[in-house]
């Protein structure tokens, strides 16, 4: 069986994703939030590019407890 594989990306109106000093710039809103952390929650994995990881050190844990019990609920770890 092939993996689903999900992209998630985000951008300005003006197409920027950070500053030209490479700083995090926040484009999203709670609701983004929110719908990030269900896709998270139905997901085996999160890739983030070494970028990401140095700039911005991302917490890539589901955050809202009631993620976590559907991911309980559907068998897969907690995280």
């Amino acid at each position: 069986m092939r993996p689903y594989v999900v992209v998630n990306i985000a951008m300005s109106a003006d197409g920027k994703i950070s500053t030209r000093e490479r700083r995090q710039v926040r484009i999203s809103g709670a609701e983004d939030f929110t719908r990030v952390d269900r896709l998270k929650a139905g997901c085996d994995a999160v890739m983030v590019g070494i970028g990401t990881v140095l700039a911005d050190d991302p917490s890539l844990t589901v955050k809202s407890e009631e993620c976590r019990k559907y991911r309980r609920k559907i068998g897969r770890a907690s995280c």
